[in-house]
């Protein structure tokens, strides 16, 4: 699954979690509440840890095609070299969206 998604996934689980909350303290329902910061809790470290692998993959990615970008000048073929530096660009686009 991307990581965009499980990103949503976390970010609507902890608006989820939120809601409930609200309506713990609505109530006086300690026990609802409590389930309400749990759940809260658990979406906002799903998206985090979401976005970390989305760094991790644009870094990945932009290591890749630098090397390939630097071996392919050195060895002086152009077409390669143009797919690392396509690659490296992706990589960082990947990275800084995350």
């Amino acid at each position: 699954m991307g990581t965009k998604s499980e990103e949503m996934k976390g970010k609507a689980e902890e608006m989820a979690g939120k809601a409930k909350e609200k309506v713990g303290r609505a109530t006086g329902s300690e026990q609802t509440r409590a389930e309400g910061a749990a759940k809260r809790a658990k979406g906002k470290g799903r998206a985090t840890a979401a976005r970390a692998a989305g760094r991790l993959k644009g870094r990945a990615k932009e290591a890749i095609g630098k090397a390939q970008e630097k071996v392919s000048k050195a060895l002086g073929e152009r077409g390669k070299q143009a797919k690392g530096a396509a690659r490296r660009a992706k990589g960082t686009a990947t990275k800084e969206s995350h």
